[in-house]
């Protein structure tokens, strides 16, 4: 094999495994799920019923003083199983934590 034919496949070589490593090292994680916004959340399916900052409406009750003699769990409980009138709302665990921790530690 001549010397500038070794050359050229040692360089395309050289090229095709730096391709691969830059490819296969990626320290970005491909498929992580973005983070879920309580503040998203509450305004989607919470604050038609109990007002855009827990103040209520004439649907659902004055949250602001209410919310804060409940636990963290008994908030994500009333969210995912509903209370007295109000009926459970169709979110994950991980969708009403996300509403509970914004309402106790953001909006409220």
């Amino acid at each position: 094999m001549p010397v500038r034919s070794a050359l050229k496949l040692s360089h395309l070589c050289l090229l095709l495994t730096l391709l691969i490593t830059i490819g296969c090292g990626s320290s970005e994680p491909q498929d992580q799920p973005e983070p879920i916004s309580g503040a998203a959340l509450w305004l989607e399916t919470c604050a038609g019923c109990h007002g855009p900052y827990g103040e209520g409406s004439d649907v659902g009750p004055d949250l602001r003083y209410q919310v804060g003699t409940l636990s963290f769990d008994d908030v994500v409980a009333t969210i995912v199983d509903g209370s007295g009138s109000m009926d459970p709302v169709q979110l994950s665990t991980a969708e009403a934590e996300a509403v509970a921790h914004f309402l106790l530690e953001e909006l409220l």
